[in-house]
Formats: structure tokens, sequence, C-alpha cells
């Protein structure tokens, strides 16, 4: 059994218009193509208002996320304040606690010295 194969012709750099002629535009072409043209200005006008309105929502988009970093930015530097309170009232705190701790100490010692007195008075 032997195959045939099919081969297209493929013109070479040397081929000439006279041996490899184009083929002729026929009328049912010609209007196909002016029909083709007839909706490109139709087109040009609905893809220049997609890109209007993608510049449109891309302009608003990069708004909210400039807007969205600054209130990030505010946020951060508000936690930084808080936690610098924090810090400052537990330093407070525990100062304060100290100082209650020494009180206790002193008043302790006050009654001692009441009691001995106290006692050397009877």
């Amino acid at each position: 059994m032997s195959r045939e194969r099919e081969y297209s012709v493929v013109p070479f750099r040397g081929d000439t218009p006279e041996k490899n002629p184009t083929p002729a535009r026929t009328e049912v072409q010609s209007p196909k193509k002016e029909g083709d043209l007839e909706g490109l200005d139709e087109n040009k006008l609905r893809i220049s208002e997609i890109l209007d309105e993608i510049q449109e929502k891309a302009s608003s988009f990069y708004e909210f996320s400039l807007q969205w970093e600054e209130m990030e930015q505010k946020l951060k530097e508000r936690a930084i304040e808080v936690e610098l309170k924090e810090r400052s009232l537990m330093e407070q705190i525990l100062e304060l606690e100290k100082k209650e701790e020494r009180l206790k100490e002193v008043e302790e010692e006050r009654e001692r010295k009441i009691g001995l007195l106290e006692k050397s008075i009877r």
C-alpha cells in the first residue's frame, strides 16, 4: 500500500507575481470589508468609553489606596502612643505599690513603738 502525501505549495522568495498570482478580489469580498469598517467607529467609541471607565475606577482605587495607607499610618502611630501610655501607667502603678509597701512598713514600725511605749508606762 502506498500512501500519497499532500503537499501545499509554498512560494519561494524568487517567485514573481506572474508565477504565483494573488487571487483577484471578488465583489462578494469587497462589501464584507466595507461592512467590517462600518462598525469600526462604533467599536472605537465603545472601547474609548470602556477605557474612560477603567481609568475612572483605577483613579478611585488609587485614591482609596492612598487613604488606606494614611489610615494605617495613623493607626500605627496611635498604637505606639497607647503602648507608651500603658508603659507609663505601669511604672506609676509600680511606684504606688512601692509607696504603699513603705507606708505599711512605717505604720507597723509606729505601732511597734507605741506598743513599747505603752509597756514602759505600765
